[in-house]
C-alpha cells in the first residue's frame, strides 16, 4: 500500500498518543489511508492542418504525457475521409502519403494514448488534402495571363511563387486566385479594373501600379510587406490588418484618407497625386522615406519619425514645418509650397536641399556642410552665405533677387544658376566667370548691371 510520507508521520503520531492516553485499553487497529486515484494521460499531437496530395505528412504525438510518469502505449487511427495509410500507427510519432485528390478533402484522425493501469485518453483532429492543380487544367479567362503563367514552364499551380506580367494587356486576373503559394504578384501597368487575391494567403510583395483598379481588398494578405498602387482609381483602402508592411505606395485623386497607425513596422511611403489633406504618422517611427507630393497637405508633424533620411512633400500647401527632431536628414525635398521660413541648422546630414517655389526671403545653411546640391529658385532670397558648404556641386539659384554671390569656396561646383536675378552684377558674373572657367553656369546674358 502506497503512503505518502505526511501521511505516514500523522499515523504515528495517532499510535504513539493511543498508547500513552490509553495503555489499559484496547489498540484499535490504525484506518488505511484512501488509495490515491490514477489519472488518464494527456495527449498532445503536432501537425500541420494542411497537406498537398502525394507528399508525406509526419504526425507527432511524442509530446503526450502521464501525471504518474509512466510509460504511454500509442494508437493512431484514421476516423473519416478519404482512405488513408498511417505508418507506424502504434508509435508516438507517425504519418501518411496524402492520397490524390480530384478536389480538397477532409480527413478525420484519431490518437489515442494509454497507461499502465490502461487509463486512456484521446485527441482528434482534421487534415485537409489539398489538390494539386495542373496548370494546364487552369480555364484562363485572359489569353493574355495565361500566356504570362504558362511562359514559366511549371506543371503545378503550387509551384509558382512569383508572377510578373507587366504591360500584357491583361483585363481578368481571376486565376491568380488559384496560385495560392504566391510570394510576389506584378500586375503593372495592365487594364484591370478588379482583382480577387484573398485566397492568395503567402504574398509578401504586390505591385498593381497603372491599372484601373477602383476596388483593393488586402485584408487577407495579412503577410504583405510591400504594396505599390501607382495611379490607380480607388477610393480607400484598408491596410489594418497588414501589420508586417514594411513600403506602401498610393497615387491617385480619388483616394481622400489613409489610416496607417497600425502599420508600425512602415520603412518607406509614398503617397503622392491624391486627395489626402492629412496624414497622421506618430505610430510610423520606423520610417525612413517619406513622399508626399501633390497631395493638399497644409501641415504635417513628422516629429517622432527620427528616422527619416529622406522627405518629400513637394506641391503641396505647407507654410510652416519643424525639422528639429530629424536629425539623420539626408534628402530634403519641398519644392512648391507656401514656406516663407525654414530652419535645417539641426539637419547636418543634409547632402540634397531642394526648397524652390517658396516664399523664403531668407535661408541659413551655414551648419549643413555635406550639402552637395541647393536648389532655391522662384523665392524671393537677395543673399545666401555658402562658403562652408564646400562639397556643393550643384547651386541653383534661378528667379530670385540677388545681386552679387559668393562662391569663391566652392571649389567642387559644376553647375550654377542665376537667371532671372533682375539686378545681379555684370561684375559678379566675370568674376564667377574666371574662377569656374569649366563649370556649367547660367546667367542672363543681356548683363548691363555694373
Amino acid at each position: 500500500m502506497f503512503t505518502t510520507p505526511i501521511r505516514l508521520f500523522l499515523l504515528t503520531s495517532m499510535l504513539l498518543g493511543a498508547v500513552a492516553c490509553n495503555s489499559d485499553k484496547k489498540l484499535k487497529e490504525p484506518e488505511q489511508p484512501e488509495a490515491i486515484a490514477n489519472l488518464a494521460p494527456s495527449v498532445v499531437i503536432n501537425s500541420e492542418l494542411e497537406v498537398v496530395e502525394g507528399q508525406t505528412l509526419p504526425l507527432d504525438g511524442s509530446e503526450s504525457t502521464d501525471p504518474e510518469k509512466e510509460t504511454l502505449t500509442y494508437q493512431w487511427s484514421q476516423i473519416s475521409g478519404v482512405s488513408i495509410a498511417l505508418k507506424g500507427s502504434d508509435k508516438a510519432e507517425s504519418s501518411f502519403i496524402a492520397t490524390e485528390v480530384d478536389k480538397d478533402e477532409t480527413v478525420g484522425i484519431q490518437l489515442t494514448a494509454t497507461d499502465p493501469q490502461g487509463n486512456s485518453s484521446m485527441a482528434l483532429f482534421e487534415i485537409t488534402i489539398k489538390n494539386r492543380v495542373e496548370i494546364s487544367e487552369i480555364a484562363f479567362v485572359d489569353n493574355n495571363l495565361s500566356e504570362c503563367v504558362k511562359a514559366l514552364n511549371v506543371e503545378f499551380a503550387d509551384q509558382i511563387t512569383e508572377l510578373t506580367c507587366i504591360g500584357k494587356g491583361i483585363v481578368d486576373a481571376d486565376e491568380v486566385a488559384m496560385l495560392k503559394n504566391l510570394v510576389l504578384l506584378d500586375l503593372t501597368n495592365n487594364e484591370l479594373k478588379t482583382i480577387d487575391i484573398s485566397k492568395n494567403k503567402e504574398l509578401r510583395h504586390l505591385w498593381l501600379d497603372h491599372n484601373g483598379l477602383a476596388v483593393i481588398d488586402v485584408t487577407q494578405n495579412k503577410l504583405l510587406e510591400t504594396i505599390w498602387l501607382y495611379f490607380t482609381e480607388i477610393s480607400e483602402i484598408d491596410v489594418s490588418q497588414n501589420q508586417l508592411l514594411q513600403s506602401l505606395t498610393l497615387s491617385g485623386k480619388n483616394l481622400i484618407s489613409l489610416n496607417i497607425e497600425k502599420n508600425v513596422e512602415l520603412v518607406h511611403l509614398y503617397i503622392s497625386f491624391t486627395s489626402i489633406s492629412t496624414v497622421d504618422l506618430y505610430n510610423n517611427a520606423k520610417l525612413v522615406s517619406l513622399r508626399a507630393e501633390d497631395t493638399p497637405l497644409t501641415s504635417i508633424d513628422i516629429s517622432n519619425n527620427k528616422l527619416l533620411e529622406v522627405f518629400s512633400t513637394s506641391i503641396n500647401e505647407l507654410t510652416s514645418l519643424d525639422l528639429s527632431q530629424n536629425l539623420k536628414l539626408k534628402q530634403l525635398h519641398l519644392w512648391k509650397n507656401k514656406l516663407t521660413s525654414i530652419d535645417v541648422s539641426e539637419n547636418v546630414e543634409l547632402t540634397y536641399l531642394l526648397i524652390s517655389d517658396n516664399q523664403l526671403s531668407s535661408i541659413d545653411v551655414y551648419q549643413n556642410t555635406k550639402l552637395i546640391f541647393l536648389t532655391l529658385s522662384k523665392n524671393i532670397l537677395s543673399t545666401i552665405n555658402v562658403s562652408q558648404n564646400t562639397e556643393l556641386m550643384t547651386l541653383d539659384l534661378w528667379r530670385n533677387n540677388f545681386t552679387n554671390l559668393d562662391v569663391g569656396m566652392n571649389t567642387k561646383l559644376s553647375k550654377l544658376v542665376i537667371r532671372e536675378n533682375p539686378s545681379f552684377s555684370c561684375t559678379n558674373i566675370e568674376i564667377i566667370t574666371e574662377q569656374f572657367p569649366e563649370i556649367e553656369f547660367l546667367y542672363d546674358t543681356s548683363c548691363q548691371n555694373p
